[in-house]
């Protein structure tokens, strides 16, 4: 896994160069940019930072996993410039640790958990309508059906479990994918039939495979930029303005994330 992420890390900072070479071979860029994010926004990130990159003169490298393991490789003097995640802890945790520039932690967009399922099942609930969650959950309870969520390192899986723990549901059989498993979280709900998922709906708005059945619609998921203290506090404070640019909000709203 850890692996994986470093590939995509390079890969991302080497496609960013190669912008630069193809567009000007004079426009070096002077400035170095290392953003920590988590792969459930890789779409809109990844697009969001080509953008700035060729507007700001800045190499941008985009390194995604959980914000369990991310806060783990800032904890080991990994260099990042800027975090971004929706576990509201992981900020905390870099603010305690006297890792972040206080002045410069800002809320740029949300998401919400949504109920998912395979389209190639059939539905037990066939005969409710435009029903909300917390009721499909507890119709799902009395039927003792099995939810799967993301690692409970991931903001996803963390959320999910927390918002089923809220509802006190005493027959729902709940599993998260443990951190070690390289498996898409995503591909765990397609491949049991009986399996449904509990993800935010970042991660499966354009999957193709899958049927939103139910939205939370509680709109209290925060995405949260902070940047980091170090050599480039002021790129990520830059980055950090550029998210609330009409350009970013576009992206954001595109890749179903609501922004203020």
């Amino acid at each position: 896994m850890k692996l994986f992420w470093q590939f995509t890390k390079i890969f991302l900072t080497v496609l960013l160069l190669s912008h630069f070479a193809s567009k000007n071979a004079y426009a070096i860029p002077k400035k170095n940019l290392t953003i920590f994010a988590e792969p459930n926004i890789m779409m809109a990130m990844t697009k969001l930072a080509r953008i700035y990159s060729r507007r700001s003169n800045v190499i941008v490298s985009v390194n995604f996993n959980s914000s369990e393991e991310l806060l783990n490789q800032i904890d080991q003097g990994d260099p990042a410039d800027l975090l971004i995640t929706a576990n509201s802890k992981s900020i905390e945790e870099v603010k305690q640790k006297g890792l972040a520039d206080y002045y410069n932690i800002g809320f740029f967009a949300k998401d919400e958990i949504v109920l998912v399922r395979s389209k190639k099942i059939g539905e037990d609930l066939t005969d409710v309508e435009e029903i909300d969650l917390d009721t499909y959950l507890r119709e799902l309870d009395n039927l003792a059906s099995t939810i799967i969520t993301d690692s409970l390192g991931s903001s996803s899986g963390n959320r999910s479990v927390g918002y089923l723990n809220n509802l006190n549901l005493k027959n729902l059989k709940v599993f998260s994918k443990i951190t070690e498993d390289e498996s898409s979280i995503l591909k765990l709900i397609k491949d049991d039939k009986k399996r449904y998922g509990l993800v935010f709906l970042s991660q499966v708005y354009n999957d193709k495979d899958l049927t939103i059945l139910a939205r939370s619609n509680r709109g209290d998921i925060f995405y949260q930029a902070l940047v980091v203290l170090g050599y480039n506090m002021e790129t990520a404070r830059e980055f950090l303005r550029f998210l609330k640019s009409k350009t970013a909000q576009d992206i954001l709203i595109q890749n179903k994330l609501t922004v203020s």
